[in-house]
């Protein structure tokens, strides 16, 4: 850091020095929060590719008002390109810009008392854009490289939806140059990292699927895959490899639980093939019965603990259900009751 930039950041703590921070939210100011979410959640949702041109004007126009100086501009059209240019660096261009981010957070933060910046920053816009994981699409080349400057590995949309709720709503001081700068760069992509004289940006995808809890998700198709046709398969939130992703879950065959040593892939594949199948596929031994419940048991090892299973076969549809009940149970009757609070399987027929 030279002098000048020294000089600048004086500059700012002076601007704000005055001003009293801000302790609690009022009740219009909290009702506002889940707006800024939903606002910038449906831009990181967004599959149009970045306006490139707009994108150099924005930064061209902000360099000329800091008085910097352009950078390498480069667009990669995935991780697995973006992977390409990323080496460790020491002091750059990058690392300046970075600075102006930084700059920009404190100033923000000055001006909210700790206990309410933590709890907008961990309990609210945190979970923005907590749908888009950009781990799950990112190849090692990205996470084996600690000298790397990121502006924000993962979620800039989070960031972004934090300085324009304190700027918007709480009437934050700030650099407007800066803020435009980087709002703009959020708006236009899905990530950016700027090192070594270069500012990189990656373009968003083709495609992005995600469940109703904003985890990517995609049934027999990539949750994201980008231009290049670089892709990431995903079931509610948990990577998968191409040879489940690109089935169904209809598809999927139990007896991939007995050679998969993912404890978390075999908690999905049980997920998606369900206990009915399961029963079916796998040859459960039938521990007991009592009327049209079966209480079944997997000897297989494809859960941490063994896998006991109450079948009810519906006398009219001649329909198969399946419930997991613990590996305790000895008998229908039992299981029946622990799946029904506790109640006697014979009492809980008067009762219904």
């Amino acid at each position: 850091m030279n002098l000048l930039e020294i000089i600048e950041i004086w500059k700012d703590n002076v601007q704000i020095r005055d001003i009293d921070p801000i302790y609690d939210l009022t009740p219009e100011q909290a009702a506002q929060i889940t707006t800024y979410q939903e606002k910038w959640r449906k831009i990181a949702l967004s599959v149009t590719p970045c306006d490139r041109v707009q994108i150099k004007n924005t930064i061209q126009a902000t360099c000329d008002a800091l008085k910097k100086p352009f950078p390498n501009l480069i667009f990669c059209d995935s991780p697995v390109s973006l992977s390409y240019y990323l080496q460790p660096t020491q002091k750059t261009w990058g690392f300046r810009l970075l600075m102006l981010w930084d700059r920009l957070e404190r100033q923000l933060q000055s001006q909210i008392a700790q206990h309410l910046w933590l709890k907008l920053s961990l309990h609210h816009f945190k979970e923005t854009a907590r749908f888009w994981e950009l781990v799950t699409t990112e190849p090692e080349t990205l996470q084996k490289t600690p000298k790397l400057r990121f502006i924000d590995l993962g979620s800039p949309f989070a960031r972004a939806s934090l300085y324009d709720y304190c700027i918007s709503v709480l009437n934050c001081r700030h650099n407007p140059e800066t803020w435009l700068l980087f709002q703009s760069l959020v708006q236009e992509c899905i990530w950016f990292g700027c090192y070594d004289k270069m500012l990189l940006i990656l373009d968003r995808p083709r495609i992005l699927s995600i469940d109703e809890e904003y985890r990517l998700h995609g049934e027999g198709k990539p949750a994201v895959q980008f231009s290049d046709g670089f892709s990431t398969y995903a079931y509610h939130g948990v990577k998968l490899p191409e040879k489940y992703g690109k089935l169904f879950p209809s598809q999927w065959q139990a007896d991939w639980l007995l050679s998969e040593d993912n404890i978390e892939l075999r908690r999905v594949l049980l997920q998606g093939i369900g206990y009915e199948r399961l029963c079916l596929e796998l040859n459960a031994e039938k521990m007991d019965e009592w009327r049209e419940y079966s209480l079944l048991r997997i000897n297989s090892k494809i859960d941490i603990e063994p896998i006991y299973l109450l079948k009810m076969i519906c006398p009219s549809t001649n329909y198969c259900h399946a419930l997991r009940v613990p590996p305790s149970m000895t008998s229908a009757r039992e299981a029946i009751a622990w799946v029904n609070w506790d109640i006697d399987p014979e009492e809980f027929s008067v009762q219904s």
